[in-house]
């Protein structure tokens, strides 16, 4: 079942109540990734602060998301610069490898 509206809808009552929750922003983008709604998806992602969408250890779930949405839309380029920016950042730090891995599949 798609509930993709009443996700929204619900992620949009957690920033009423505090506006400042990137995750809230992403799962947006996501749900309206999950409609074909890719323009809207990547102008919710766009209302995260920079700091908080950068590929760093305590930024994963964020980052991964603006990957993942570039490469559903077709945006391979944007999707394997943030793919990269992940494998560089393994080379010295734990990375969730589900992360990487949902820019590919």
């Amino acid at each position: 079942m798609q509930h993709y509206d009443e996700s929204i809808a619900q992620f949009r009552k957690v920033l009423d109540l505090k506006s400042n929750v990137p995750e809230a922003h992403a799962f947006i983008a996501v749900a309206y990734a999950m409609k074909g709604m890719h323009r809207q998806a990547l102008a919710e992602y766009g209302q995260i602060p920079d700091q908080d969408k950068a590929v760093a250890p305590e930024t994963q779930l964020i980052a991964n998301t603006l990957g993942w949405i570039y490469a559903v839309s077709g945006r391979r380029a944007g999707a394997l610069k943030i793919a990269n920016e992940f494998k560089n950042l393994s080379s010295h730090t734990y990375i969730d490898s589900y992360q990487l891995g949902t820019i590919y599949a």
